[in-house]
């Protein structure tokens, strides 16, 4: 448990008791005298949850260890070199075949 988690407990009770509120201007009165006892149970749990919510961040923060203290009582850790990547490896040209020499080519041109 921690306190963020009871921030996020009193939002969510306040946007409850938002909604019921809401939710009972919408409704007609026969319809409200009829929810109203739900309404009302409903309100009042999110109140309770919101004051119990306040209640355990306080009671949190009491018992936290202060962050000077913290620091004080953990021991450093040590640092370990980061690793890096190897080079990438350069990609090979294709051999190139040297031409055959003009010697050749003129042998080609009697067989034609």
């Amino acid at each position: 448990m921690n306190k963020i988690q009871m921030e996020q407990q009193i939002n969510i009770a306040k946007e409850g008791i938002e909604v019921l509120d809401k939710w009972a201007e919408t409704l007609d009165a026969e319809a409200l005298e009829e929810k109203r006892e739900q309404i009302d149970k409903a309100k009042a749990y999110c109140e309770d949850c919101l004051e119990a919510s306040q209640t355990l961040i306080e009671a949190i923060e009491a018992t936290e260890p202060k962050k000077e203290e913290v620091k004080k009582d953990e021991p450093k850790k040590e640092e370990k070199p980061k690793r890096r990547r190897a080079p990438a490896k350069k990609k090979e040209e294709p051999v190139v075949e040297p031409c055959p020499p003009a010697a050749a080519a003129d042998d080609l041109d009697d067989l034609f």
